[in-house]
């Protein structure tokens, strides 16, 4: 009788500490410091320990300290702040700052990642298709080509299209196509700019090693405009896009004329020129959104399942801001030395693209001796 006693409590003694070590088990992952990938890792007990939490005293006091850290920061740091000094320190005025983002502030690390999460959903889900987009009407799509044309008299240009790299830490699979021709890992960003530097298009998580022709024949973009019988009937017909030498030369998409060993003739390298600076738009583009975003220009810390939604919200934030006319600084703009993709060059040209280019070519140096005709009789 005694044995068996015994032995019923030996039972509940290993009954009570197998629950205390599930319970300090518990206690730690409550409270341990969570790291972006371990939230990943975590996300799924996450409301289980929230829930927990508001039953310990000391959690609900940190809470409570956290919540006096942001209302101080808003009453009495934001609302003082002054507009140029709130802009240097977050690249963007307060009204849109307080029009897109709002003010969350003194929260703990998981927490904000957990609600940067959220909000990169709710940007994208809400303004991916608003703000990033090519006109559908004849007047929208006539706009941006009478912009264009202002710039060095090309006609008919709907948009300027390039590449840039994106730093990320290295990948756990497959590293080594993440890493580019620089000598560090990133994703790439395809973009198509309009006159006003804005986005029309992105292509966002391309491996860092991809020459920029393949991440294009793979895009929306290409399966588009290829389909030229869809285009006849559309506000895109007979408009081009400007790329630099490593795209292919299509109907639809303009690119230099290529020094392939014989040398370019004058009109060609006329040509390039003008090319070139209607082109610089979305190199422009990728400065302003990388001075104003500069978590653009280091190598993101994140885990690698949110980088394209970090990079996808950036380029949302930036037409929003450019529409709201609340420019960056020129001293704050970085400015990339041209593109900074893979630059290899792309042979793969079309009978129709080299006849549209040599038309263009042609009707560039016709202009240019008018003009040299027109000044030499006032003189």
């Amino acid at each position: 009788m005694n044995n068996e006693i015994n032995e019923q409590i030996q039972i509940i003694i290993l009954i009570i500490i197998i629950i205390l070590i599930k319970h300090i088990e518990f206690e730690e992952i409550l409270f341990a410091s969570y790291s972006i990938e371990q939230e990943e890792d975590d996300f799924n007990i996450l409301p289980l320990i929230l829930l927990y939490s508001q039953y310990n005293e000391e959690i609900n006091e940190l809470r409570r300290l956290n919540r006096a850290v942001s209302n101080y920061w808003f009453n009495e740091i934001y609302l003082n702040m002054q507009d140029f000094k709130f802009k240097r320190h977050f690249r963007l005025t307060k009204t849109t700052f307080e029009w897109s983002i709002g003010e969350k502030f003194g929260m703990g690390e998981s927490t904000i990642s957990y609600a940067l999460r959220q909000f990169f959903d709710v940007i994208i889900s809400k303004f991916l298709t608003e703000k990033i987009i090519f006109p559908t009407t004849e007047s929208g799509t006539n706009r941006i080509t009478n912009r264009f044309k202002r710039i060095r008299e090309f006609s008919n240009i709907i948009g300027a299209i390039d590449g840039s790299h994106i730093p990320i830490k290295a990948p756990h699979l497959f590293p080594v196509d993440y890493f580019n021709r620089k000598g560090f890992y990133s994703i790439i960003l395809q973009a198509v700019v309009d006159h006003e530097k804005k986005f029309l298009d992105i292509c966002v998580g391309w491996l860092g090693s991809t020459h920029d022709s393949r991440i294009l024949v793979n895009s929306d973009l290409y399966n588009k405009f290829e389909n030229q019988n869809n285009l006849a009937v559309t506000p895109f017909h007979n408009k081009y896009f400007l790329g630099d030498e490593k795209y292919p030369n299509l109907s639809w998409l303009i690119v230099p004329y290529k020094d392939i060993g014989r040398g370019l003739t004058q009109e060609q390298t006329y040509f390039n020129l003008r090319h070139s600076q209607t082109r610089i738009k979305v190199e422009q583009a990728f400065g302003l959104l990388k001075g104003r975003w500069q978590c653009l220009l280091n190598k993101l810390e994140v885990s690698f399942e949110i980088v394209s939604h970090i990079v996808t919200t950036c380029c949302i934030l930036h037409n929003i801001c450019e529409e709201r006319c609340d420019f960056l600084p020129p001293e704050e703009r970085y400015h990339e030395v041209g593109t900074d993709a893979n630059r290899e060059l792309n042979a793969t040209e079309t009978s129709e693209g080299n006849a549209i280019r040599n038309s263009i070519c042609n009707f560039f140096m016709e202009s240019k001796k008018y003009e040299k005709t027109t000044n030499n009789k006032f003189f």
